[in-house]
This record gives structure tokens, sequence and C-alpha cells, in this order.
């Protein structure tokens, strides 16, 4: 997995963690779609 992709991933990892949903937010692109162990949304 290159660089980038790894950093990006942390940083949605971590903002999820602290549970801070704008930030989690900001490592999307337009349209995505969150898909989780309960489902999507």
């Amino acid at each position: 997995m290159p660089e980038a992709n790894k950093r990006v991933l942390l940083e949605y990892v971590e903002a999820f963690n602290r549970g801070e949903l704008d930030a989690l937010c900001r490592t999307c692109g337009p349209g995505a779609l969150i898909c989780g162990v309960l489902g999507r949304g």
C-alpha cells in the first residue's frame, strides 16, 4: 500500500476513534459511502 494511502487510512481511524465526524469526513472524497459491520451509511 502506498504511503499516502496509509496516511489517509490512519487519519480516518484516528478520527473515528476520537469520535470526530468532521475530521473523519475530511479524509473521504465527495460521495464516499462508508460501510461498516452494522451496514452502510
